[in-house]
């Protein structure tokens, strides 16, 4: 089952992205052991243990449950100390979080994903079958209190409720699709009443769409859950990158705007000449927004702009010069899951062209059934390679995975399974 489904179930994946996905919120139960083998209490203590101390914010952060959830100040849980060679050092403080979290403060850890390989590899899938960028947080909430207080967030957010228990409350947007944050201003004009009521226990899923305000409390237990925001892609996005692409690509919009003060005309402006160069503007902009590559071009950057999730097994990497001679047709490689590419035959110049993991790799045109081949599997050795489609003699395939492992896009296998590195 993929990710999707498996955090869903049993609420059917299609269903969710057809009628819930940022349209509106949807409660799943589930059961105890759900989320057991993704993360729980010992993967929390391991995981403070292990990484909490050099945390600063906003990786860390802490919300004061005895006055609404408002962020807590970095300095009332960090201390100085004096690191091997006795220079000083702000780190956090486990006494005073200690201290915080008892009188009522919730502990939220950003970029968990970053920090724990079982959240890492879940999200790498749950990114790749979603197709945008994610992150995963980690919230912790002591018994009785409010955790954060009150707001909207500007991504898609998949809650996880992974230990403990929960009670959200969810009001309409006040604002459509946002992409900031809520101000001072918007806070004050925040819903009274919830629209939603919803208790979620351990084993249990929420979608809060982006914008949707929400609010959550504990009773009598503490809770854990994992927030996974979803930063989608928006036509602001699109637009941006039609603003770049444009601005490499046609040098008379990034000249000057031309003067349009004029002393002796009406209104102190002579608005003529700022007319035709917006006509100008605007022509041209067009004219981009209708080529017919511009869907194609924009999923291309969109992949190239994709990063490795698990970028390095340095002893393959940097001591693969000769390594067509070390390996053999029986020697197994990987590619990791997840990983998206775009190959463009390009005849003009005799080269394929890969782009993946944020690299544009060069290839002669004679090697793209290969690199099909390649990238047609998840798993496989140089036997199978020469076996099947495009099927190219070990001589012709050891330089090219050769490469492929120096950049980091394919892994090798040791014998055995596991992955060298």
């Amino acid at each position: 089952m993929s990710a999707l489904g498996q955090i869903l179930s049993p609420l059917d994946k299609h269903v969710f992205l057809r009628e819930h996905w940022a349209r509106q919120p949807v409660h799943v139960r589930g059961h105890a052991a759900k989320f057991a083998d993704l993360f729980g209490w010992p993967s929390f203590d391991r995981y403070l243990n292990h990484h909490l101390r050099f945390f600063a914010p906003p990786a860390l952060e802490l919300y004061d449950g005895r006055r609404g959830g408002g962020r807590i100040p970095p300095e009332l849980f960090q201390e100085s100390i004096l690191d091997a060679n006795r220079c000083p050092l702000t780190v956090s403080s486990p006494a005073r979080i200690r201290e915080l979290c008892r009188a009522g403060a919730s502990l939220m850890l950003r970029s968990v994903d970053d920090g724990d390989p079982q959240i890492k590899r879940f999200a790498a899938a749950l990114g790749h079958e979603l197709g945008e960028n994610l992150r995963v947080d980690l919230f912790y909430t002591p018994p009785e209190s409010p955790g954060v207080h009150q707001h909207y967030d500007r991504e898609d957010v998949l809650v996880l409720q992974v230990e403990g228990e929960k009670e959200w409350h969810l009001s309409a947007p006040t604002v459509r699709a946002p992409l900031d944050m809520p101000d001072y201003a918007e806070l004050a004009r925040a819903p009274i009443y919830p629209d939603h009521v919803f208790r979620l226990s351990k084993g249990d899923f929420l979608h809060v769409p982006r914008g949707v305000w929400h609010a959550a409390q504990t009773s009598g237990g503490p809770s854990l859950h994992l927030t996974v925001r979803v930063a989608c892609r928006t036509g602001i996005d699109l637009l941006r990158w039609a603003l770049a692409e444009l601005a490499r690509e046609e040098p008379s919009l990034r000249e000057n705007l031309p003067l349009t003060l004029q002393a002796g005309a009406p209104y102190g402006y002579e608005p003529a000449a700022l007319g035709e160069a917006v006509a100008r503007i605007r022509g041209a902009a067009l004219a981009f927004l209708e080529r017919p590559d511009l869907v194609a071009r924009y999923n291309k950057d969109c992949v190239k702009g994709d990063r490795a999730a698990e970028p390095y097994q340095l002893r393959a990497q940097a001591g693969v010069k000769g390594a067509d001679a070390a390996w053999t047709e029986e020697t197994a490689f990987r590619r990791p899951p997840g990983q998206r590419f775009v190959l463009e035959r390009c005849a003009a110049r005799d080269v394929a062209i890969l782009s993946v993991w944020g690299a544009e790799l060069e290839f002669p045109l004679s090697a793209a059934a290969l690199l099909e081949s390649i990238f047609s599997r998840d798993r496989f050795s140089g036997r199978e390679l020469a076996s099947g489609r495009g099927g190219a003699a070990w001589a012709e395939a050891a330089p090219v995975l050769a490469r492929l492992v120096a950049a980091g896009v394919v892994f090798v296998v040791e014998p055995g399974g596991a992955s060298l590195g």
